[in-house]
């Protein structure tokens, strides 16, 4: 606009300055789709006007400055800045030369002054620019590192969960199944009521440790097998029914509500995953510390560009859930570097936790 202001202003008088005009103004165009094609345009036009300057048309000096701006900005580079001042430097003394004479003075050295500071103030601004950009990159980088990170961490330590199970838990309680049915087989006439409830509850139980282990080894194979992300009310409705129905067949009651106010942004698939493997902790939580005398309740709020999450549930009043550094601690960290809240406390028996997470 300055530009067009100053072409306004002073008409060209001649075809060559007519062709300058609108080649510079062509090239500032250019900078909106192609920066260094466009600011490399606009010094183009100005070394052709070292050698023959133009009478009338458009100012150069805001393009001039725009361009050195711009090629500071998309190389980032110190060096490229002395080089953008150099050269500026030098068209500004070769053009004064050409139209002032070899003995320069007064008003016209005070314009080249005054060209060269816009110069100068043009590629500081573009190289600061380009530095803030840089370090926004850099720390979204390195948070997105340390997602993936946790990611993997949090899959290892559930694999090494679901193999303690099964070395552990799973083994002991084949046994005492073992056990009483070879006791049932040598003395089926004593205590033979008493020995089938010990089989049967220890089968019982055997089958949800089972179905634990495989949540905790499958769970992350299945949220990638989801793929895409742009129908995620109906796939965290069918996550929570999938839980739901799992601790229905444990003896536990309650269910998930999903209140869908509507997204105005993209989910990010880290955010996404990140939220599957929350629910998965909280529902796993569930399983283990809550009584089947009250209803668990889990609310799940979509709106705008975040979600929250409030999770309630009855425990035994001995029964006192502490996380440790690879449960729902490591959710609570990754959240609040997401930009989001985990919070949690225990109130008349009652366990309750409240989740914000932004989804961008």
């Amino acid at each position: 606009m300055l530009t067009a202001a100053d072409w306004s202003v002073r008409p060209t008088v001649d075809a060559y300055s007519m062709m300058i005009s609108i080649l510079h103004m062509a090239s500032i165009a250019l900078i909106c789709l192609l920066p260094r094609l466009g600011a490399c345009g606009i010094l183009a036009v100005e070394i052709a006007c070292c050698f023959v300057d133009t009478s009338g048309g458009a100012s150069r000096l805001w393009g001039t400055c725009l361009a050195s701006g711009i090629i500071v900005y998309v190389e980032g580079t110190i060096a490229m800045a002395v080089a953008c001042f150099l050269a500026n430097l030098l068209m500004q003394l070769s053009q004064t030369r050409l139209n002032e004479g070899p003995h320069v003075q007064g008003p016209t050295m005070s314009a080249g002054v005054f060209l060269l500071s816009c110069a100068v103030i043009a590629e500081i601004t573009g190289y600061g620019l380009r530095q803030r950009n840089d370090m926004a990159q850099h720390k979204d980088s390195a948070y997105r590192r340390s997602i993936q990170q946790q990611e993997d961490s949090h899959t290892l330590s559930l694999l090494e969960y679901a193999s303690q199970l099964h070395d552990s838990v799973a083994g002991s309680l084949a046994s005492i199944s073992l056990t009483a049915q070879q006791h049932i087989s040598e003395h089926p006439d004593v205590d033979a009521a008493t020995w089938n409830r010990i089989d049967e509850e220890s089968r019982q139980a055997l089958t949800q440790v089972h179905r634990i282990i495989d949540a905790m080894s499958e769970g992350q194979r299945t949220d990638a097998s989801r793929g895409n992300d742009n129908d995620l009310p109906d796939d965290l409705r069918a996550l929570c029914h999938d839980h739901d129905r799992a601790l229905a067949e444990q003896g536990l009651h309650g269910h998930a509500e999903l209140h869908d106010f509507g997204l105005t942004v993209h989910p990010d698939i880290g955010r996404v995953r990140m939220l599957r493997s929350l629910i998965d902790e909280l529902y796993a939580n569930m399983a283990k510390y809550a009584v089947g005398d009250t209803d668990y309740q889990l609310s799940v709020t979509l709106c705008d560009d975040y979600i929250e999450i409030m999770q309630t549930n009855g425990i035994a009043p001995m029964t006192h859930p502490s996380p440790g550094n690879r449960g729902l601690t490591v959710h609570a960290r990754r959240i609040g570097q997401a930009g989001g809240d985990l919070s949690y406390t225990i109130r008349d028996a009652q366990w309750i936790c409240f989740v914000h997470l932004p989804l961008v």
